[in-house]
Parts: C-alpha cells; sequence; structure tokens
C-alpha cells in the first residue's frame, strides 16, 4: 500500500423516524495524514472533502440520458449543490503518529479520502438506522422518498 495515501474514518449519523429524514447533527473525522505542516490549510482540505463527499451522498443524481449517453444535469440549476445547512459540524483532529517515509516532510495527503469516505459513511449509517425495518439496500442521493423507498414495508403498502 502507498503510505502517501490519506486514510479516513467518519462517524456519528442518525435518522429521523417521523420522515427519515437525515437532520446531520454530528460527526467524527480521523485522518491519517501524516505530519501536518499548516493546520488551517488542513483543516480547510478536510472540511471541503467532507462537503463534497455529503453532497454526493445527499444530492448528487448520476442520471444520464440512455440514447445519448450525456449527463442529464447540466446546470446548477437541476444539480444538486449542498448548501451550509446540509453540512454537519465535524469534531476530530488529523492523526499524526504514522509520518510518511516517502516524503521529506512526512506528509501525506489531506482532504481527498473524506470526499470519498464521507457518502459510504452516510450510506452505511442509514442501513444500519434502517436495518430493524428490513432495509438492506438503498440507492443515492439519500432523499426521503429513497430512504422511504429502501423500507420493505413501504413498498409492499
Amino acid at each position: 500500500m502507498d503510505e502517501t495515501l490519506e486514510t479516513d474514518v467518519i462517524g456519528d449519523e442518525v435518522l429521523h423516524k417521523e420522515d427519515r429524514k437525515l437532520p446531520l447533527g454530528n460527526g467524527q473525522h480521523v485522518g491519517d495524514i501524516g505530519t501536518v505542516v499548516n493546520s488551517m490549510i488542513v483543516h480547510a482540505q478536510i472540511h471541503g472533502g467532507l462537503a463534497k463527499g455529503i453532497e454526493q451522498a445527499l444530492k448528487e443524481s448520476e442520471a444520464y440520458d440512455v440514447d445519448s449517453g450525456q449527463i442529464q444535469a447540466r446546470s446548477s440549476l437541476n444539480y444538486g449543490i449542498p448548501r451550509a445547512d446540509d453540512l454537519i459540524d465535524f469534531a476530530g483532529e488529523p492523526n499524526e503518529s504514522q509520518t510518511c517515509t516517502q516524503t521529506p516532510l512526512g506528509a501525506k495527503g489531506c482532504g481527498e479520502s473524506s470526499s470519498i469516505s464521507a457518502p459510504a459513511a452516510l450510506v452505511s449509517a442509514v442501513l444500519d438506522a434502517l436495518d430493524p425495518l428490513g432495509a438492506d439496500d438503498i440507492g443515492r442521493p439519500l432523499t426521503p422518498l429513497c430512504v422511504w423507498s429502501a423500507i420493505p414495508e413501504a413498498k409492499s403498502g
């Protein structure tokens, strides 16, 4: 494995029982990024990656035209863009315990893996919350309709 790559752990998610919406309260983030050279830039990169990952999970729909293969969301008017109230407060500090031996400063990348791990964490959390209701699969984006449709009782009723 390339030790210059950042790894993330993201957690803490709940689902409203009444309307199946994601209230997105707080979260935990641990990024293994090696030596921190500039903490302000590191925090901004991680938060930007988290914002992009949350946008992917909650808003982004990869809809393509069947005949042409062209993406259907061609402007910001029909493409989900996160607002500040779509995002969550994340606690956590970068983990500097594993410095990189392949770079002069011991630093690794930061921010990129946040955008990869955030959608997976959100989808996993929603599936975990829906497990008692029999849901075992869910699509994206995680709209209230998508969440509701994942529940077997909703499909049969």
